[in-house]
């Protein structure tokens, strides 16, 4: 028996399980999604998010900041709140403070700190 032939045999021996895994593996990254969703509003209602000029203005005019502002609707943005805790480390050690804006939830805010 060749290569191809041991290739072709494993694979039809592994397809019924492939089949029966698939709507699990559809449930999991429904799951997840839903376990980000969440994550991302609790952690919006900490003062971590800007959510006010105002607070925009205190937090800029008192302390050494990092400001970092994203849109929730890119799919590159669940790349970037996976590194939320190295930017907090970077800030500690640059001994600012790390807030964040998210686009989507503060379009107001967005729009008067012209951010696009």
């Amino acid at each position: 028996m060749n290569l191809l032939q041991s290739f072709e045999k494993l694979k039809t021996q592994v397809t019924p399980y492939i089949k029966k895994a698939n709507p699990y593996i559809h449930k999991a990254k429904v799951y997840g999604d839903k376990a980000i969703e969440f994550t991302t509003k609790q952690v919006q209602s900490t003062p971590l998010f800007l959510a006010t000029e105002e607070a925009y203005n205190i937090q800029v005019s008192t302390k050494r900041s990092i400001i970092v502002a994203f849109d929730e609707s890119d799919e590159q943005v669940k790349n970037l709140i996976l590194l939320f805790p190295l930017w907090a480390s970077k800030a500690w050690i640059d001994m600012a403070e790390l807030r964040y804006i998210s686009i989507q939830e503060n379009k107001d805010l967005a729009k008067t700190l012209k951010i696009h």
